[in-house]
């Protein structure tokens, strides 16, 4: 068939699983198969969907047990399972346990099977094939299911089957029937193996041209002639010699990686049951379907190109679908064009043009049926999602941990002082005996302290490793030193309520609502607004749209937007005529935000400038002459911005990030400058001073707490060094198409250290980087 550009091949695929029971599709990397298997749950073909693009033992397991109880599914996978060995069907099902909660499985029985299958007794079940007993609950973590397994027991017969999280050991939901397998390598998979086509029934088998990575990352195309299609028989020869690109991994990583494709499977491809669609440009051929698909216009985030691409599609009386990430971007979208040009807003009432929530990556014409579908990810070139939404984590409940405190630390009692702790002693009050912690005193002083009270004791805190001196018992020592810090208290909290009273008293600049140019900027960001981003910025919009000056505090770990929501604010400010000025701590952090918002503002005439010590003192001249002239609307610097010599034509917003490396002496010259100037402060770590103002209300505070779509999470492992475990970890990153960066200790021996890898991968392309280099 001719090629099916876009998101034709999912939605065909998303219908035909209803009437056929297997279809099998293959894809050039990890990324693609990501990609297609959260375009087929957007589609709605979610429950079908099964993913191998993971070649360990354990994951192919886990996946093979699914396909063998399935009757109908979509497999999407890579080239390279044709390459790995699998056990038969039969043996799979042999060595393959159901338990449901109606099963005759006693509590005995069960513990002595896990032992027959040779699962591992542990107090927590944290990896696949371990199990552990407490009372009449059994965990284990089955070879072949996703996430562990709790089974509760009432006598012999099963209360409940749940599965739970590993990491908090918290049962995630119920469930009605799991699996226990044994794993795969104790079933002799080389003695009887197969390929995975022996899992297959009648299936509908999808190649898309045969182009995969090479290790340079290059794509190559496994057709000798693009124009010739290659019969289905010869399959198996071009996917084998392909396979040879990439290099061979130590049998314990990738099942059977290096075992070659079966001879039986050759004949497979020509059973008359296997429908294969071969997606390639068309040749002249007459057994090819030339099924009137082409890829979709480019935009590449040009409005103009949009607007005539609309119009010229129409006028050819196309109906034109544009498909959007979400609700958000579709209303972002639909007030830019009707606002824009007139006879677009007529093409959206009449229908001929309409604005759908579906987030599909890629659009496509439908020559035959008259159909332009473009996505908002093409029109902006917007990365596509890789995973999906993931359902609610249940985290690590983490215990708070109290300050021990040990004999002869100092510990400071609310009603007595300061005192030093000596251990716990058994006192006789009356008939009764009771414990309680002795404390000493100046001049003898103790004062035992009963273990019901402990609250009113807390261990002594110094910056400084200070020795403090002992209260006195029965002076008023310690009740003055109580009344001058609250005094002190006070005063500092007076003064701070000054302050804040007088930005809350003082009339600030009321900004005009979002323009189209606004929303133009906020549609074109490359990724996904989460939905903490979204909220946050209508809080700053509104903020900046009130008569008070903003201050508002926006807390968010790094990467989850924060400078993002700070490029919407700075835009307001600058449409309304007003500077901005971005304080940052560092050279680097000024450099990075400086590029940031020159990139994001490309399209638009908003001049950035830079002024930290990167400049040379002529440029930073001239950008301060610039800057008092009215001609630079956002000034990106570090504390260079502070200096005296700096004077502002109209400054409207002050954005600081990561106000905590900030001195007492530059927050004082600050307090100066935003007293009526709206003020962001962007944080992932906010100081107890600045988060206890948000709380109590004196600023305001916004929390981005979700990541972006697309955030992998972050695994960190401890591990003796071995030069053959760094070879198997460096070559699976490398044939997942991804880069990979050894941090060394010791500049003279950094060299060594790369020969040494040399000598293990030759095929290796490393380059070497540190301080000590021009």
């Amino acid at each position: 068939v001719s090629p099916l550009h876009g998101a034709s091949k999912s939605i065909f695929i998303s219908e035909k699983i209803k009437k056929e029971k297997n279809i099998v599709v293959f894809l050039p990397d990890e990324k693609s198969v990501d990609e297609f298997y959260v375009e087929l749950n957007v589609l709605g073909a979610e429950k079908n969907v099964v993913v191998i693009n993971d070649f360990k033992p354990e994951f192919v397991q886990e996946k093979i047990t699914d396909l063998s109880t399935r009757t109908n599914f979509i497999l999407l996978s890579t080239y390279k399972i044709l390459n790995c060995a699998l056990p038969e069907k039969t043996s799979v099902a042999e060595t393959t346990t159901v338990i449901d909660l109606n099963a005759q499985l006693g509590y005995e029985e069960l513990i002595e099977y896990l032992n027959l299958l040779n699962y591992t007794k542990d107090k927590f079940v944290e990896i696949a094939g371990d199990y552990s007993v407490r009372g009449s609950i059994v965990d284990f973590w089955s070879y072949s299911e996703k996430n562990p397994v709790r089974i509760e027991f009432n006598g012999d017969m099963i209360e409940s089957i749940r599965y739970f999280d590993p990491e908090s050991q918290r049962s995630i939901d119920k469930a009605e029937k799991v699996t226990l397998a044994a794993s795969l390598s104790s079933i002799d998979v080389k003695s009887n193996n197969t390929d995975i086509f022996s899992y297959l029934n009648n299936p509908v088998i999808f190649v898309s041209s045969f182009e995969m990575n090479n290790l340079d990352g290059e794509k190559i195309n496994l057709f000798a002639d693009k124009n010739a299609i290659a019969p289905p028989e010869e399959i198996k020869e071009i996917v084998e010699d392909s396979l040879d690109e990439f290099p061979e991994v130590t049998d314990d990583v990738e099942a059977g990686s290096n075992s070659k494709i079966t001879a039986d499977t050759a004949e497979y491809y020509n059973k008359p049951n296997t429908r294969w669609v071969i997606e390639n440009e068309l040749a002249e051929n007459n057994n090819q379907l030339n099924l009137g698909f082409t890829e979709a216009p480019s935009i590449n985030s040009n409005y103009e190109i949009l607007f005539s691409t609309l119009k010229s599609y129409s006028s050819n009386n196309y109906k034109i679908i544009i498909a959007s990430e979400n609700e958000l971007q579709s209303q972002r979208l639909n007030d830019l064009l009707v606002e824009f040009k007139s006879e677009i807003a007529e093409l959206i009432d009449s229908g001929v043009v309409s604005i759908e929530t579906l987030a599909i990556k890629n659009g496509f014409v439908d020559k035959n049926e008259k159909l332009l579908l473009l996505t908002d990810y093409q029109v902006f070139n917007k990365p596509y999602r890789s995973k999906l939404p993931s359902s609610k984590k249940y985290k690590k409940a983490k215990s708070k941990h109290f300050a021990s405190i040990n004999k002869g630390d100092y510990v400071v009692h609310e009603d007595y002082g300061i005192g030093q702790y000596v251990g716990l002693e058994t006192i006789k009050i009356g008939d009764a005996t009771q414990e309680s912690m002795k404390l000493l005193y100046c001049e003898g002083g103790v004062v035992y302290v009963n273990l019901n009270y402990l609250t009113l004791v807390k261990k002594y805190s110094s910056g400084e490793s200070v020795k403090p001196s002992l209260s006195t018992l029965g002076t008023a020592d310690w009740a003055n030193t109580k009344t001058k810090t609250k005094k002190k208290i006070k005063e500092a909290a007076r003064e701070l309520i000054q302050i804040y009273a007088k930005r809350k008293a003082t009339k600030g600049f009321s900004f005009s609502s979002d323009t189209v140019w606004q929303k133009e900027l906020e549609a074109s960001f490359l990724y996904e607004d989460t939905p903490d981003q979204e909220k946050v910025t209508i809080e700053i919009k509104e903020d900046m749209e009130a008569e008070n000056p903003m201050d508002r505090l926006v807390c968010g770990d790094v990467g989850f937007g924060k400078t993002e929501v700070a490029v919407r604010a700075a835009f307001k400010s600058v449409q309304d005529g007003k500077q901005v000025a971005v304080l940052v701590p560092t050279t680097i952090l000024a450099e990075q935000h400086y590029n940031t918002f020159k990139d994001r503002f490309s399209q638009f005439p908003v001049r950035v400038e830079a002024l930290s010590r990167f400049q040379t003192k002529k440029q930073q001249t001239e950008i301060v002459k610039k800057l008092e002239g009215g001609q630079v609307d956002i000034i990106v610097g570090t504390h260079r911005i502070l200096s005296k010599d700096i004077k502002f034509n109209d400054l409207g917003l002050l954005v600081i990030d990561e106000e905590h490396r900030f001195g007492v002496m530059a927050k004082e010259k600050l307090r100066s400058i935003k007293l009526n100037v709206d003020t962001l402060t962007l944080t992932a770590t906010p100081i107890p001073r600045t988060l206890n103002l948000s709380l109590l209300g004196a600023r305001d505070l916004s929390i981005i707490a979700t990541p972006p779509p697309n955030r992998q999470p972050i695994y960190t492992r401890v591990a003796v060094f071995d030069i053959l475990k760094m070879k198997e970890w460096i070559l699976r990153e490398l044939n997942r198409g991804g880069q990979v960066y050894v941090v060394h200790d010791r500049v003279h021996s950094i060299e060594r250290l790369c020969s040494y890898l040399l000598k293990y991968m030759p095929d290796l392309k490393i380059a070497i980087a540190h301080g000590q280099m021009k």
